[in-house]
């Protein structure tokens, strides 16, 4: 008797998602099963494959992800592995990028470099061409938990479990401006369309909006007394904000006004990483119990 695969997926927690930002129909998916998988999104399907290096240690794992043309990760034994999209090949690494793993990391805009974070709390800056880190920042005292980068790839904001979100000059080298949350760490961070305010979410079940340059948060909104938020995206077009919890509820959020605008309930253990497609239609999740929800959204 022939078997016949009907659909395949991670066997294990999915830890992130992203969106290609060259390909509207794409998405890539890092799980705790060791494998980078890439989906095309018309057709529900798998395309591609991504496995640990033959040199990494047994039972690496994946932490976090970027997608532009290629795939690119951070793993736990601190390397950075880019995989083709297409065939899931290994494409280049940097090994020791980071002790104690890679936590996250970001493609600039012009897809000249990357930025890291690590798990003790350092930031570092590589070159792509070459794969040689050009800059080493260091002042967060704990794992870095999010990295986005301004437009004009000049600088760039970091959050960490220290409870700061800090403000970096990259071509100075230096920070610019730190942002200290009250209480607990910060797990996840946005920039607003028109990069004027920061949005963050954590430890502190709120998400708080902060101006720039302004030390304290200029609203907040409450989502649950019992629920850490693990994961916030602001949709392309700056009007929405998604984002996820503990408690595995995924929420709609009005970027303007802060009000939700929908709840629902999309994993069994706690939500992982969430984004936008490029048309801002879709919402896809992903989560500890090893599921990738795909979410429709309908405006009035």
């Amino acid at each position: 008797m022939n078997s016949l695969p009907i659909a395949e997926s991670h066997t294990n927690s999915i830890v992130a998602v992203a969106f290609s930002t060259k390909y509207g129909d794409r998405f890539a998916t890092a799980g705790d099963d060791s494998t980078i998988r890439v989906w095309d999104l018309s057709e529900y399907s798998n395309i591609a494959i991504g496995y640990p290096r033959s040199h990494q240690p047994s039972g690496a794992k994946p932490l976090c992800l970027g997608f532009t043309d290629i795939v690119v990760s951070g793993w736990d034994d601190g390397s950075v592995i880019a995989h083709d999209i297409d065939t899931g090949d290994n494409l280049w690494y940097i090994e020791r990028a980071h002790a104690g793993g890679v936590t996250s990391l970001k493609l600039s805009h012009n897809m000249r470099f990357l930025l890291s974070g690590g798990m003790n709390g350092e930031v570092r800056l590589w070159e792509l061409r070459s794969r040689e880190m050009i800059s080493h920042m260091k002042e967060h005292t704990q794992k870095i938990t999010d990295i986005q980068i301004f437009e004009d790839d000049l600088s760039a904001l970091t959050s960490s479990k220290d409870r700061c979100i800090m403000h970096w000059d990259l071509r100075e080298e230096r920070r610019l401006y730190c942002y200290t949350q009250r209480m607990g760490g910060i797990n996840t961070i946005a920039l607003s369309k028109d990069q004027t305010q920061i949005i963050s979410m954590g430890q502190e079940r709120k998400i708080s909006y902060w101006n720039r340059n302004t030390p304290s948060p200029v609203h907040e909104s409450t989502f649950g007394d019992n629920e850490e938020g693990m994961c916030l995206v602001r949709s392309n077009d700056g009007r929405l904000l998604a984002s996820g919890g503990s408690s595995g509820i995924i929420r709609l959020w009005n970027y303007e006004t802060g009000a939700m605008l929908s709840s629902a309930t999309a994993h069994s253990g706690y939500v992982s990483d969430i984004t936008f497609s490029l048309d801002d239609r879709q919402i896809i999740s992903t989560g500890q119990d090893g599921a990738i929800s795909i979410w429709c959204i309908f405006s009035e």
